[in-house]
């Protein structure tokens, strides 16, 4: 109906009054003259009101404090009639009106719906104090909602609602399907990044920020100005098309696509492949304005990765899912273009989820691998202590990681692990910074001298063995300073070895005698009636047994091995041996460990012992340890007592009994995973009551009390008689038949069958091929089995040749042109032609990378003559020949993958290698 004085329209239904201005529905038209006037100026203002709500409608949302009440509590609006025909409706029970409107109405003692319409019959909605547009807005939102008579009922009408409260409501009642923000194309990094900030990453969650906070954390006038537009696109059902179910794969490639080519993809591409800020800035691509700003590259950069970072995460989780480590290699597989593989590695780099490790080019989850970099550094740096052959601990390295949770550290991620982090080489020796070369001439003496080497005491007259050490060190290690004089050698060798002849010595590891002979030794000069002793007439009395049983075969011999075994216990002379105080009990090494051990009650470490018995060496140790009936290895470099177990025989008969049927089942061997593995189905309250939690201390256990009854190698048990060592090389060999044809793929099968571990069965597996050739991706065979017909070796030859006399190189990462190769029995790859030049060609030498990778083949052939040592000088002879001498770690990696010198990442190896210098991600030539 039409108020026929003010001219508005009200529902007569609901109002018995006109609600502006009163006047009785049946009231004579003689009151249209007197109100005219005032409710033309009303409208009016009401009409500018409403048009100047909708302009800023776009800019504001209002932020809605959260309320105290539960949803279920929430008090229902329901209009009252009254007598002059208003609702009664209470204006601080709206739910959906803002609470600046709700505090606006309470300064302006506005209770009622009828005291704002009583307030507006002489005064503008603007004269509203502390009114603003947002609340002018909802006043007139109020005022149009209740004349329409669309108030009816106890449920909020739209047009009181804030879009935040239209989106939760469309999503909560399935009216709209949610929508990931990241999906969103047109909204800017800037408000991406806050809502990430606030945990907000979908549209139900936004709606939520915006609706409990005054004050969004990094937001302001642009933030809730987009997200308005954004919630009102999202209402007209505008980003509808993005929720059709499509991967996560899918949406970023797409994603990326869009985005290639365009200044941002530009700048952060080359970023990632490391060119500096101001190389970019400099030489910006894509542009028409002129050099940037190191700051404005920057932010480019950041921008962009931010941008993506969420999409990229999405897609390895969904690629990935359940893994808890990939290959950066198989990221830079999933899409065919290279450049977004790049990019990505990039980004993911930067996703707390994940952790990259550099030297390992690998992804793994920080969530299970909680600062995983500092515990391999810490681990590492134990292991390798003042220096260790890694060839000769590699079984070793399995246990070193897997005790501490880190199974994916084989020997190739170990060795790369060592080269980046400065450690330094000998040959197959490492050692942390220099170390002396006696220690280097050691190892040397340890294989070249087993019995010992003649130590020269006279200048005058050469000796011909330390020439013979002098040469053996500079062919494997170098020149490592060791002096020309014999004098001095022999003087400082002498401090690590042990004597076994007059004027010869060997290591401590060559010395081979039973602890229980030495102690009965001791025990023998302990109840001699004098304190002096020559050591003639204490090898007088044992020779026999000595002879037998030992390699101790004279008495300087015995010297040695009495200083070895009881360095404190004696004062040692050149022919004799004073006791120390015979009055006091001296208690032997083993006893003082094994105390040590049960008032700490717990396992101790080897650098415990170091700590508490500053004298002890690794060989004294170890010693004790394998003869001992208490001392017993807990885990890799840890030791305990069998008297912190709780055993008894019943327990034992049950663990033989558990091997016994896993060496039957697995054709005479087994492992200390397929014992756990028993255990853990029979034994479980045996494990629990000696907290035997990994594999290995239940190894050792078992070691100590059923060696005699089974073969112990660590992780390996047998069958007596079965091989004469217990490794897995022999293992493998025994089981599979044949050794003169090794097949990667056969070897992992028996290795997973006695529960092996993947990083084992590949440490072990480099460790063997050095006795073979290989022949394609799996096949290796033995050296000396290794037969071509002399004519294709002349082709092959021939071909090379005819190759290198227009380049210094030829490189195999993509080498795959065979059709000019003769036919043969194996099919052409390049690891067979590799193996042809190392056994047939040396006039040909084959250059590998150190960090070695089974699926790509990186090597380079050049000529003997050029008499490139290395990968890395093969490198600085390119570089300087092609006029370089400073590149930048970008501008080198595009040299060394245009010339085929790499395949997607600049080798560590460079940077370590003395031919490079690197400061800020620039390489200079040394």
């Amino acid at each position: 109906m039409i108020c026929k004085v003010c001219g508005s329209e009200f529902d007569s239904e609901l109002f018995d009054v006109c609600p502006f201005c009163l006047t009785p529905v049946t009231e004579e038209k003689k009151l249209v003259e007197q109100t005219q006037e005032s409710l033309e100026n009303e409208n009016k203002e009401a009409i500018f009101v409403e048009e100047s709500s909708t302009e800023s409608k776009e800019n504001i949302v209002e932020v809605v404090a959260p309320s105290n009440k539960k949803e279920d509590e929430v008090p229902t609006v329901t209009p009252k009639k009254v007598s002059n025909g208003i609702p009664h409706i209470v204006l601080q029970q709206i739910d959906g009106l803002s609470v600046r409107a709700k505090n606006v109405f309470s300064k302006n003692n506005i209770v009622t719906f009828k005291d704002l319409m009583t307030f507006l019959k002489n005064n503008k909605i603007s004269d509203l104090k502390g009114a603003g547009a947002n609340v002018e807005e909802e006043v007139s939102n109020i005022i149009s909602t209740v004349l329409c008579g669309e108030f009816s009922s106890g449920e909020m009408p739209d047009q009181f609602k804030r879009k935040e409260d239209l989106v939760i409501d469309a999503i909560t009642k399935d009216e709209l399907q949610n929508i990931d923000i990241y999906k969103i194309p047109d909204i800017s990094h800037r408000t991406h990044n806050v809502c990430c900030r606030n945990k907000a990453f979908d549209m139900l969650a936004v709606a939520y920020l915006v609706k409990k906070n005054k004050k969004i954390k990094g937001g302001g006038a642009n933030f809730i100005k987009e997200i308005s537009i954004i919630f009102d696109n999202f209402l007209r059902g505008e980003y509808a098309a993005l929720l059709i179910e499509e991967s996560k794969t899918s949406i970023l490639e797409k994603a990326l696509i869009e985005v290639s080519g365009k200044r941002e993809f530009d700048i952060f591409l080359r970023r990632t492949n490391g060119e500096t800020l101001q190389e970019i800035g400099d030489n910006p691509t894509n542009l028409d304005d002129g050099k940037l700003t190191r700051e404005r590259v920057r932010q480019i950069e950041a921008n962009f990765n931010r941008k993506y970072r969420q999409m990229a995460k999405d897609m390895v989780n969904e690629v990935f899912e359940g893994r808890i480590r990939f290959d950066a290699q198989e990221i830079r597989d999933i899409y065919s273009n290279e450049d977004f593989g790049t990019v990505l590695i990039a980004i993911l780099k930067d996703v707390p989820d994940f952790t990259y490790l550099d030297f390992a080019d690998l992804f793994v989850r920080t969530e299970k691998y909680s600062d995983v970099k500092n515990k391999i550094s810490s681990i590492v740096r134990d292991f390798v202590g003042d220096g260790i052959n890694l060839y000769e601990n590699v079984d070793e390295i399995d246990d070193l990681f897997r005790s501490s949770g880190i199974d994916f550290m084989g020997l190739e991620e170990l060795i790369s692990y060592l080269q980046d982090s400065g450690y330094r080489f000998y040959g197959d020796y490492v050692t942390n910074g220099r170390v002396s070369y006696a220690k280097l001439c050691l190892k040397i003496i340890k294989e070249s001298f087993p019995q010992g080497i003649k130590l020269n005491q006279d200048n005058d007259n050469p000796c011909e063995e330390l020439q013979v050490l002098r040469n053996l060190a500079k062919e494997r290690f170098g020149d490592i300073g060791i002096p020309d004089q014999d004098r001095a050698l022999s003087a400082r060798l002498g401090s690590y070895l042990v004597i076994s002849d007059r004027g010869r010595a060997t290591v401590p590891e060559n010395v081979q005698i039973d602890l229980s002979l030495m102690n009965e030794i001791k025990d023998y000069i302990d109840d001699y009636r004098t304190e002096k002793l020559y050591y003639s007439e204490i090898f007088a009395s044992f020779k026999g047994v000595l002879q037998m049983t030992s390699n101790v075969n004279n008495q300087y011999f015995l010297h040695g091995a009495l200083m070895l075994h009881f360095p404190d216990e004696y004062d040692y002379y050149r022919d004799y041996l004073i006791k120390k105080d015979a009055n006091n009990h001296v208690q032997s090494i083993e006893d003082r460990i094994r105390q040590f051990i049960c008032e700490m009650g717990r396992p101790v470490s080897r650098k415990e012992l170091w700590a508490k018995f500053p004298g002890f060496t690794d060989i004294m140790i170890n010693l004790r340890l394998d003869e001992s009936q208490y001392l017993v290895q807990s885990e890799y470099s840890y030791y305990t007592s069998m008297d912190l177990y709780s055993y008894d025989s019943s327990d034992v008969s049950r663990l033989s009994k558990i091997i016994s049927q896993s060496l039957e089942s697995h054709r005479g061997f087994s492992s200390e995973n397929l014992l756990f593995e028993g255990a853990c189905a029979e034994m479980k309250e045996f494990l629990e009551r000696n907290n035997f939690t990994s594999p290995v201390r239940l190894f050792y256990f078992c070691e100590k009390l059923l060696k005699d009854k089974y073969m112990f190698r660590h992780p390996n048990i047998g069958k007596y008689g079965m091989v004469d060592c217990l490794s897995m090389k022999d293992i493998v060999f025994h089981l599979a038949g044949d050794k003169e044809k090794l097949s990667y793929k056969d070897f992992s099968k028996i290795g997973n069958g006695l529960k092996w571990s993947e990083t084992s069965i590949s440490n072990v597996f480099l460790k063997i091929i050095d006795e073979y050739y290989r022949v394609d991706e799996d096949i290796f065979i033995l050296k000396d089995r290794l037969d071509i017909n002399p004519a294709i070796v002349n082709s092959v030859e021939s071909i090379l040749l005819k190759e290198l006399t227009s380049k210094d190189y030829i490189s195999l990462i993509s080498y795959d042109d065979f059709s000019e190769y003769p036919d043969m029995d194996y099919e052409w790859n390049t690891f067979i032609l590799e193996s042809i030049i190392q056994k047939y060609l040396p006039e040909l030498v084959v250059l590998s990378q150190d960090y070695k990778d089974k699926r790509f083949h990186r090597s380079f052939i050049v000529k003997k003559a050029s008499q490139i040592g290395s990968y890395a000088e093969l490198v600085a002879r390119e570089f300087k020949k092609n006029g370089y001498t400073t590149l930048s770690a970008g501008k080198l990696l595009s040299f060394l993958v245009v010339n085929g010198l790499a395949y997607a990442r600049i080798p560590k190896e460079l940077e370590t290698s003395g031919f490079f210098k690197v400061e800020n991600e620039i390489y200079s030539l040394v």
